[in-house]
């Protein structure tokens, strides 16, 4: 559910992305001064004396492709490559990082069950929710390689608390639903 969710969600992003250029290039190809307005007012809203941010819109208007590009990026605050994003390439990227992460406790418990079939469940347990825990760290750590943003320790720390707030709240909720319907998985 993770990838797909995260495929519609890139899809409308693009989506909106190419309905927003859309819109942008209509309104040159059709009222140019007032997109050049526009511009001219959120440069001087930025700090740019009104005279210089006409002149430079005026100069940026004449490359309709560039302008539209400036447009969306500084009016709008779309990235340039949204447009450029692959739907079904995020929604991979997440389900396969979900089924790889998510395994890690469940063939953590099949290890240890299968070496020692004796062991009491809370042991099971424990040794499951350590592995996870090490697992949630270890993706910060990649995270912060990955993206290059460094911080380790914090993106760590950020994934273990969100892992063990999300744990958290299915346990509970898994706690709640036994309590009120009498029902129990024992």
């Amino acid at each position: 559910s993770m990838g797909v969710g995260d495929w519609l969600a890139t899809d409308a992003e693009v989506d909106l992305a190419r309905r927003e250029r859309a819109r942008e290039e209509w309104e040159c190809d059709n009222f140019l001064q007032g997109e050049i307005e526009e511009m001219v007012h959120l440069y001087v809203k930025n700090g740019i004396d009104e005279a210089s941010a006409r002149r430079l819109v005026n100069i940026m208007a004449k490359n309709r492709k560039g302008f539209v590009d400036i447009m969306m990026s500084e009016e709008l605050g779309m990235a340039l490559d949204t447009e450029d994003k692959k739907p079904w390439a995020h929604g991979l990227v997440n389900f396969s990082s979900f089924m790889v992460f998510g395994l890690i406790p469940l063939i953590v418990y099949i290890i240890v069950v299968g070496a020692d079939p004796n062991i009491r469940p809370e042991t099971v347990f424990y040794i499951s929710i350590g592995t996870t825990a090490l697992t949630l760290i270890g993706l910060g750590i990649a995270q912060s390689i990955v993206t290059k943003s460094g911080g380790m320790l914090k993106n760590a720390a950020i994934l273990l608390a969100l892992g063990a707030f999300a744990s958290g709240l299915g346990y509970g909720m898994s706690y709640l639903l036994a309590y009120t319907t009498g029902v129990t998985l024992e």
